[in-house]
């Protein structure tokens, strides 16, 4: 999986305010090359007549961009991107491996792409949400409840149902904690071995 590009778009969709980093621009870039790249992506939003923020962690600076910025400290549920979590409680606690196929059951399926078997990298890179949902099942609510709190992701709180709490809530996490996490993946500092961040 590739975790850089995985990164920008993480970082696009949900990307703390309550967080140790800095929030302000890059102090090696001007005033005026970081206002124009901030007007050039806001206008980006206009232009596809909607709302959003673009959150970018480097090192201990969070630049946020867009033409909502109180979006960046907004809760929202994680929804894909919680496959980046699922996946690393799933490989270190070995409830599956990078190589294993998740069979597809042959049900109708969101998107075409969804029907067939898949590896975990696959299910990944097509946001296959049955994959990472028969692994969450695997994982079980009490490990999982244990790894999201442990790891301090978002909230924290999955509920009751192991299988949708990162669509439908309880969990929830703010942009700006999303690119922390994001970055500390990137970066192989999340209290996962180092093996399997590199795996995911």
């Amino acid at each position: 999986m590739n975790i850089k590009a995985l990164l920008l778009i993480t970082s696009a969709i949900f990307i703390s305010a309550c967080s140790p980093y800095i929030v302000t621009a890059n102090p090696n870039h001007s005033a005026s090359k970081s206002d124009v790249k901030a007007e050039k992506i806001k206008n980006l939003f206009n232009e596809a007549h909607t709302t959003g923020v673009l959150v970018i962690q480097q090192g201990q600076t969070q630049q946020s961009y867009g033409n909502d910025l109180a979006r960046a400290s907004t809760e929202y549920v994680p929804a894909s991107t919680f496959k980046m979590l699922n996946a690393l409680i799933g490989l270190e606690h070995h409830k599956a491996t990078t190589t294993e196929v998740f069979k597809w059951d042959g049900k109708k399926r969101l998107f075409p792409e969804w029907e067939k078997d898949m590896t975990l990298g696959d299910a990944m890179k097509a946001s296959a949400i049955s994959v990472y949902q028969d692994l969450a099942r695997r994982i079980g609510l009490e490990l999982m409840s244990k790894e999201v709190k442990r790891v301090g992701y978002g909230n924290a709180d999955i509920g009751t149902q192991v299988d949708n709490f990162w669509l439908a809530g309880p969990l929830k996490i703010t942009p700006q904690q999303e690119a922390q996490f994001a970055y500390k993946l990137a970066n192989k500092t999340l209290p996962f071995s180092q093996k399997v961040q590199d795996e995911v």
